[in-house]
């Protein structure tokens, strides 16, 4: 993430890893201004790569399973919207191979 990064994609992305655990590493964060008529706030892009052998440990499941429903904390902001898109298996140069995690948010202002 950039050192010009919002609190609030720092907040997101601080507490997605927590929730992937040390498996995930993060290798794309975007953040760009959002609004509509009503509302204003951001999307927020984050890319990260889960080793193969990851994928069975069983508390990654959960949290892949459970990420739409989590309970993120934001200060003046609420997670709106949320995917998480993994990719299939790709082959890397060392033995295990990786999936990307594309995690897309919507965050708005809380008001």
């Amino acid at each position: 993430m950039s050192r010009h990064a919002s609190r609030t994609a720092q907040d997101l992305l601080g507490q997605l890893a927590a929730q992937l655990g040390p498996a995930a590493r993060l290798l794309h964060a975007h953040e760009r201004e959002w609004a509509s008529i009503t509302f204003s706030g951001a999307r927020h892009r984050l890319v990260f790569e889960l080793p193969e052998s990851a994928m069975t440990d069983t508390s990654l499941s959960r949290a892949l399973a459970g990420l739409p429903d989590h309970e993120f904390t934001l200060r003046g902001e609420i997670v709106a919207d949320i995917t998480a898109t993994l990719g299939l298996p790709m082959p890397t140069d060392q033995r295990d191979p990786v999936r990307l995690l594309v995690v897309e948010v919507l965050t708005v202002v809380a008001d």
